[in-house]
């Protein structure tokens, strides 16, 4: 049962950019009824498009030279025609009928979707300038459940009637002029209102208060949908298939310049009957094609779930690619598999949001014998955050520059466990920024990092390294061999670390102080001294060692600064990690600066 809830879930995901489209699909079969001239009628009408039939009571067509007897010639099932050829004769100033009904049955699934007043103006050539649905219902029966849903009004214009018909399921082939079979126009605007779409078995439900799209492309669907597969079950092959005709095919064969939505409500219920709820009050996505965007913009963006809740303010998108998570989707939907939300995370190359308030992050912890209190889940607040990536190769990124403003925790409310030092320290919150520049320069085969942390009464740490000889195949997300070498023969040059100190250290002195009962002055001599002698014994006793032990024990009796900086003249490589064992040798290869003072400039990144 959970199973055939999440299946069913993923097909209410999947199967909803089809059936926002569905509404339109038969409008070419009204339109081709119809014509210009007087007035020409038909009745009692049933159109065969693939899987589906069309049912039509009565078409009403003014403004026409056609007669009834045209009208009928063109929906003749008998005709030598494809039914695109015989659209393109039909002309009329408006193509009116009251209901049309067109049910599908494919693949287990049985679909009726009613379309009710539907209105078009200016049919010509097989283009229509305008079209209106006054209100449409839907019924979507499977073994997992019913989906039923309503639409409200739906208005398009600039309607091609030809390729509507084809992805209604009508034979045939619809090309440019150079016969290719590329995306061509098929809708100039589209909006539909008042969207409801609901599924009592699954307990899911998606509202939708407007859609607004334009700048529709779209290519004809072929025949059959193609799985690629031969040796599927028959219950693995009906699967796929679905997926395909639902939610695989259809949205890779269109392109959408602009959507923009507002007002969506999406309840989902996961396999224990737990609902999850995503919303949010704006959302425009531009330059769709083939499960990508070129942008996504949310407003006022909320989710409710068992183990992750927040809010989020503002919502930025660039280059977003759902090809991979499409292909998961379709594997599942095959195998009858659940997959885990990381796994449909689509590629991003910016992502930016401001004001993200998370109030559950994880589960509740209950009491055991090694942690009576238990825990509760994590909750924070984040100001901004930017992350970008880019000059990808094989889907890597060789340049990311990110940062993080103000990632806040109330520590006196926090009861998860992960701040709890802090919190012993007489911290009552977190409140943390952050920014990371990785570039990778081809030309040099060079990577700098640059990495600083700033707590706010805490402190502050920045990192900075330079590695050379790094081939493009570091990167490599497909040669696992080559990336093996790679990363072997990269060698660290230069590293760099300041720390700079805004009171978190004097708080651990004066929380230790107090664990061993010393007055704090003693303490930091005590620690002064130790780190003077014990921190050269440890590193090797050489000369790096001491300078290193002398900074430190300045630090502990001062603690403001203390900056480091290492140059390796031939390049540590990763083979050197074993000379951490013997930490005087690994210091031999290695030329020391330290000091209390500012630091004198990291590397860049590029």
């Amino acid at each position: 049962m959970g199973t055939k809830r999440s299946l069913m879930t993923t097909g209410l995901l999947t199967g909803t950019a089809l059936w926002l489209l569905a509404p339109l699909s038969p409008l070419p079969i009204i339109a081709t009824v119809k014509a210009q001239g007087s007035y020409a009628h038909a009745q009692d009408l049933v159109i065969e498009a693939g899987s589906t039939t069309y049912r039509i009571k009565k078409l009403d067509l003014s403004g026409t030279t056609l007669q009834s007897a045209d009208l009928l010639a063109v929906f003749d099932p008998k005709s030598p025609l494809p039914l695109q050829e015989r659209l393109q004769k039909l002309s009329a100033g408006a193509i009116t009928a009251p209901e049309i009904i067109a049910e599908t049955t494919r693949d287990g699934l049985v679909q009726t979707i009613v379309y009710h007043n539907v209105t078009l103006g200016t049919v010509q050539a097989g283009q229509a300038a305008s079209a209106r649905v006054n209100n449409t219902t839907l019924k979507l029966i499977s073994p997992d459940g019913t989906i039923e849903g309503t639409y409200g009004v739906i208005k398009a214009t600039a309607v091609n009637l030809l390729l509507a018909s084809q992805l209604a399921g009508a034979p045939g082939e619809v090309t440019t002029k150079d016969k290719s079979t590329a995306k061509i126009p098929f809708l100039g605007s589209l909006e539909i209102n008042d969207v409801h779409l609901t599924n009592e078995k699954a307990h899911s439900q998606l509202d939708i208060q407007s859609l607004a799209a334009r700048d529709i492309k779209g290519q004809a669907l072929p025949t059959a949908p193609q799985t690629g597969q031969t040796d599927k079950t028959e219950d693995q092959a009906t699967a796929y298939s679905t997926f395909d005709s639902l939610g695989g095919v259809l949205p890779g064969n269109f392109d959408i310049g602009q959507l923009d939505a507002e007002k969506l409500s999406l309840t989902l219920t996961n396999s224990q009957n737990q609902p999850l709820h995503l919303s949010f009050a704006k959302g425009s996505f531009s330059d769709y094609t083939a499960f990508t965007f070129g942008v996504i913009h949310l407003d006022d963006l909320a989710l409710q779930s068992p183990i992750l809740s927040f809010t989020l303010q503002n919502l930025g998108l660039r280059g977003v690619d759902f090809t991979t998570v499409r292909t998961l989707l379709r594997e599942a939907s095959q195998n009858n598999t659940v997959i885990g939300l990381q796994a449909i995370l689509p590629r991003v190359d910016l992502l930016e949001l401001a004001k993200l308030d998370v109030t559950q992050f994880g589960e509740k912890v209950a009491p055991t014998a090694e942690d009576p209190a238990g825990r509760d889940p994590l909750s924070f607040q984040v100001d901004a955050l930017r992350m970008e990536r880019s000059q990808l190769f094989q889907g890597t990124p060789t340049k990311i520059n990110a940062s993080i403003n103000q990632f806040r925790v109330d520590l006196d409310k926090n009861r998860s466990g992960l701040f709890k030092d802090l919190a012993a320290f007489g911290y009552h919150g977190l409140d943390l920024s952050s920014r990371l520049a990785m570039g990778w320069s081809p030309e040099k085969q060079e990577l700098v990092v640059d990495n600083l942390i700033d707590a706010k009464d805490m402190g502050t740490v920045t990192l900075a390294a330079l590695l050379t000889n790094v081939s493009k195949e570091f990167f490599s997300a497909k040669d696992v061999e080559a990336t093996r070498i790679a990363t072997e023969t990269a060698r660290l040059k230069t590293a760099e670390l300041t720390i700079d100190n805004d009171g978190i250290f004097d708080k651990f002195l004066t929380l230790q102080a107090q664990a061993q009962k010393k007055p704090l002055a003693d303490l930091r001599r005590s620690y002064t001294s130790a780190a003077a002698v014990v921190v050269p014994i440890l590193l090797g006793n050489g000369p790096g060692a001491k300078a290193i032990g002398a900074a430190v024990s300045k630090f502990i009796a001062e603690p403001k600064k203390l900056h480091l900086q290492a140059t390796m003249p031939d390049g540590l490589t990763l083979k050197d990690v074993d000379l951490i064992q013997t930490p005087g040798l690994l210091l031999d290869k290695i030329e020391i600066q330290v000091s209390n003072e500012a630091k004198t400039g990291a590397p860049q990144p590029h």
